[in-house]
């Protein structure tokens, strides 16, 4: 009788031994599980973060073009208001000088 006793107690310490185990190799697993998860996070953030970088990078570069495209038309604008002047007062100084020819002559 004895001996059963004993030998229930012992396979109810390796049964708690078994299960210990079990529970160690559990938690060693969520461990590497949410180490993985950690790690995944971070390369997740890292990705977005240089997606979100290339994609003002191309904003950036576009209105840059879009700038220089609005510069360079109001500059031909100004180059062109320039010419308009610039003729005109050819104009007026040609009316000028003959004014003041047509006065001297008189």
């Amino acid at each position: 009788m004895v001996s059963m006793v004993v030998e229930i107690l012992n396979h109810i310490k390796q049964v708690e031994q078994e299960a210990e185990e079990k529970i160690r190799r559990a938690e060693e697993e969520a461990e590497n599980i949410l180490k993985k998860a950690r790690v995944r996070g971070i390369e997740i953030v890292k990705e977005y973060e240089e997606k979100a970088k290339k994609e003002v990078e191309e904003i950036l570069e576009e209105a840059k073009k879009e700038g220089e495209i609005e510069a360079n038309r109001i500059i031909e604008e100004a180059k062109k208001y320039a010419r308009e002047i610039e003729k005109k007062s050819e104009r007026n100084l040609d009316d000028a000088i003959n004014c003041i020819v047509g006065a001297i002559s008189s």
